[in-house]
């Protein structure tokens, strides 16, 4: 079985992770455009950022869990020809998630825009829904591998891949997920 389409695929996955990276990285419109117009003021540039992020990143996750779940866990890990593709979703989840923040920072930086204290503070807290999420992610993990596998004493190896993978994602989501809540609560 040749695994080229399963490259092709994850290669495919990167480069439309990176055109979401890129996309979310274009500036916003002036909030002075928007009020003359009659228009509602758009977003703040990192609250479009992480919208844009969410989207890409829950995109790409959802796609490598509707494989895994369709085809089942023992055939993603012993067929490449599925474990590849789903493993560049995830990496492409992870790409997605964190490549548009890190321009963002960048585009800032070059460009001399200001971060005012409300967006200081929200990045400030945003990172406290990481640790929560990764957290609840490993309990249900623990809670649902402890049921499935306890007459049988150990858990299979290819759970333990999903289980890291998981938690890698989540954790990556749960930043944009953070700054969005930052922006609701105030």
């Amino acid at each position: 079985m040749s695994v080229f389409p399963s490259i092709a695929l994850a290669i495919l996955i990167a480069l439309a992770a990176l055109a979401f990276a890129l996309r979310a990285a274009v500036p916003a419109r002036p909030a002075e455009d928007a009020l003359q117009s009659g228009e509602p003021v758009p977003l703040a540039p990192l609250q479009r950022v992480s919208w844009w992020t969410l989207a890409a990143g829950l995109a790409f996750a959802v796609a490598a869990t509707v494989v895994i779940a369709g085809k089942g866990v023992e055939t993603w890990w012993t067929v490449d020809a599925v474990r590849l593709p789903v493993t560049g979703l995830m990496l492409a989840a992870l790409l997605a998630s964190l490549a548009p923040m890190t321009l963002a920072r960048r585009n800032a930086a070059s460009r001399g825009v200001l971060v005012d204290e409300r967006d200081l503070e929200i990045l400030r807290r945003a990172p406290s829904v990481q640790g929560a999420a990764t957290l609840v992610r490993l309990a249900l993990w623990t809670v649902v591998l402890m049921e499935s596998f306890h007459a049988a004493g150990s858990v299979p190896v290819p759970f333990l891949v999903l289980v890291n993978w998981s938690c890698l994602v989540v954790y990556a989501l749960a930043l944009p997920v953070g700054i969005l809540i930052g922006y609701w609560r105030r």
